[in-house]
């Protein structure tokens, strides 16, 4: 018996859909409008909280600074520790409230970290580029300015204004 020959599969037809460089070029227009929109919005933040006022143009006598040996010996060392946008704040007693402020040197964004504390006693600041001791001493307020390189502690701050 002779074989027959197999029949032409028809091909089939994508209906109503997109052609997929549509699609991901859509998919990439979404992505960058959330992400604009987030940049927008820190840069909002940053300005809302350097319009504040609170912080900005704060400035007072320079924080005594102790060595790395002085404050590893110091007498009451820090207790309490905590993390504010990749900065490393230790302090022995006190409160401490955090902010940003839009960098006066740096455009389009960039931000320095500020703390206030209350009444720290001894201060440690550490960044990517090393570690900063400061003793503001007992019931004295301190607030730390920290832009790229060394952060700038002055004994002012102003809490709740």
């Amino acid at each position: 018996m002779p074989l027959s020959p197999t029949p032409a599969v028809p091909r089939r037809r994508r209906r109503g859909g997109l052609p997929w460089y549509v699609t991901v070029g859509g998919i990439a227009l979404a992505v960058g409008g959330l992400v604009a929109s987030e940049v927008l919005r820190r840069q909002h933040e940053i300005a809302d909280a350097t319009a504040s006022g609170r912080v900005a143009g704060l400035d007072g006598p320079p924080c005594p600074t102790l060595t790395p040996a002085a404050f590893a010996a110091y007498r009451l060392p820090p207790q309490k520790a905590f993390i504010f946008n990749g900065v490393r704040f230790a302090r022995r007693y006190g409160h401490a409230d955090c902010s940003t402020l839009a960098d006066p040197v740096k455009k389009g964004g960039a931000f320095v970290p500020v703390c206030q504390f209350t009444g720290p006693v001894v201060l440690s600041v550490t960044t990517a580029s090393g570690s900063w001791y400061f003793e503001p001493g007992a019931g004295r307020a301190a607030t730390v300015f920290v832009p790229e390189g060394p952060p700038r502690c002055v004994l002012a701050a102003r809490f709740g204004t």
